[in-house]
């Protein structure tokens, strides 16, 4: 009868959060928020596959400790090579914070995950620009070698464009 009176206040609190916080504080305040983001693909490993450079062209614009963070959460063999397409003269300030880095705060954490899903939102808008997928399309008529041989010459002008087109070629 005791565990029963334990619940009721748990639920009591869990009602007294929810009128005045949002429904993804209170789950961050609960412990949720981790259990569903666990069930979904992290915005972090979404990165993992993203072209290095396309990164970090994007991440140039933002504050070193911004960049520092970001590297810390994306897999470790994407922050390095996005770490390798930075400038070298802003590696080591990088570096520097990322040795440095203190826990973030939740909200601080929020507004770095909104610009990183800005990240993904015009990687993806990129990846099926209607010009990739039209290249594509025409490649996807053609045998094994004569796409072999387009894709070596577009590599050769643009590394950029037969990386977006490459992943939507089916041999």
């Amino acid at each position: 009868t005791e565990g029963a009176g334990l619940m009721d206040n748990a639920k009591a609190i869990e009602s007294i959060l929810e009128e005045g916080l949002t429904p993804d504080e209170v789950d961050g305040l609960l412990g949720r928020r981790a259990t569903f983001q666990a069930l979904e693909t992290s915005i972090w490993d979404q990165l993992e596959n993203a072209d290095p450079a396309f990164v970090a062209k994007y991440l140039l614009n933002e504050h070193p400790q911004t960049i520092a963070y970001i590297l810390t959460m994306i897999p470790p063999s994407a922050g390095a090579k996005v770490l390798m397409q930075m400038p070298e003269s802003r590696r080591p300030d990088i570096l520097n914070r990322t040795v440095n880095l203190k826990e973030v705060s939740p909200k601080a954490a929020q507004v770095i995950e909104n610009r990183v899903l800005d990240i993904i939102r015009d990687l993806e808008k990129e990846r099926n620009a209607v010009g990739t997928v039209k290249v594509a399309d025409l490649m996807n008529q053609l045998d094994k070698t004569e796409v072999e041989s387009l894709l070596d010459s577009l590599e050769a002008i643009s590394r950029d464009a037969a990386t977006r087109v490459r992943p939507k070629i089916f041999l």
